[in-house]
């Protein structure tokens, strides 16, 4: 299987031109678009009209593997040398979020968690289907998601993170 990235926003405006600038500022590619199926979860999920889009890792790829590994490796990097102690924690310590900024999921969701115009943002990391939902403020969201970018993409929790501007 393989990471894949979907997104739902509830929204009136012209917020997609936003999430694609945000993406391709990453050097991912942009869809707004995801399978019916896919929809069906998020409108269950994240109720509302709203526009669904889905992030790939190069233009014309479908999954979002690259994305992930990537942050992986650099958390991998930052956690050799620290106390398990600080590994175990719930939430990551600022060193390590300096440590992954750099990467290209690290900078598409401070992004994503940084716009405003919209009543309300999913954004999901799957492989497989959606298992959990987060909803919290855009700074924890993106604290937790962060966190999780620690483990390899194939253990990954299938959560649906959803913020509202604050």
């Amino acid at each position: 299987m393989s990471l894949y990235v979907l997104g739902k926003v509830i929204s009136d405006s012209d917020i997609l031109v936003r999430i694609a600038a945000c993406v391709g500022g990453t050097g991912g590619s942009f869809r707004a678009s995801v399978d019916d199926d896919d929809r069906e979860v998020l409108d269950d999920l994240l109720p509302g009209i709203g526009k669904t889009f889905s992030v790939a890792d190069a233009e014309g790829g479908i999954d979002a593997t690259r994305l992930w590994s990537e942050v992986t490796m650099s958390a991998v990097r930052w956690s050799r040398g620290q106390q398990e102690s600080v590994c175990d924690q719930i939430n990551p310590p600022d060193d390590y979020l300096e440590a992954i900024a750099h990467t290209s999921l690290a900078r598409l969701a401070r992004c994503l968690t940084s716009l405003h115009g919209y009543e309300s943002f999913g954004l999901a990391f799957v492989d497989g289907g959606i298992s959990t939902v987060l909803k919290a403020s855009p700074r924890e969201v993106y604290r937790t998601m962060a966190w999780e970018w620690r483990l390899p993409w194939d253990m990954s929790s299938n959560r649906l993170y959803v913020w509202s501007p604050e």
